[in-house]
């Protein structure tokens, strides 16, 4: 009996620190949205227009776009490990 339970002990181990692991690469795109949308907001009161705001470099892993007009525009980030399969994205 003690090996099954083990097994289960490794496996519940595994899938939290999974878990851990996509909810700190989350955090982190969240933040850099935010230095994108700082950015964009600024760039957009200095001239009228959401267009070419270029995205800082994001944090470790993670590339953050931003697609813009003269309206609005998306900031988009996406991590390189996978861990978080969808984009995120906000409007400014």
């Amino acid at each position: 009996m003690g090996g099954a339970d083990q097994r289960n002990s490794a496996t519940l181990a595994i899938s939290t620190f999974g878990l851990a692991k996509r909810t700190a690469d989350l955090t982190t795109m969240v933040a850099d949205l935010r230095n994108v949308a700082a950015m964009a907001e600024s760039h957009d009161t200095a001239d009228n227009s959401d267009t070419n705001v270029v995205a800082p470099q994001g944090s470790s892993g993670v590339t953050p776009t931003w697609t813009g007009t003269t309206a609005s525009g998306v900031a988009t980030a996406t991590h390189a490990a996978g861990t978080c399969p969808h984009k995120t994205m906000m409007s400014a």
